[in-house]
């Protein structure tokens, strides 16, 4: 699954992959993970940043990335 930083938060499962692709590509780029280039690959929440350089201006975005929880279920200890 992609998704372009043009949302600022996104929900994923716990366990799942989220890849996430830059909306606009010029210059380089580099991710507060220390990944550079376009995309990157989540695998736990967190707050993501892209810094991207070229020879104008310096552009930076964010994006939270909120991990829902795996449902665990006790029913108890079983007596007759």
């Amino acid at each position: 699954m992609f998704y372009f930083i043009d949302k600022s938060t996104i929900e994923i499962c716990e366990g799942s992959k989220l890849d996430i692709n830059l909306k606009s590509y010029e210059g380089d780029v580099i991710w507060s993970t220390g990944k550079t280039g376009k995309s990157i690959s989540i695998f736990k929440g967190g707050v993501y940043t892209a810094k991207q350089n070229n020879l104008c201006s310096t552009s930076i975005d964010s994006i939270c990335i909120c991990e829902i929880p795996t449902p665990q279920v006790n029913l108890g200890t079983y007596t007759k």
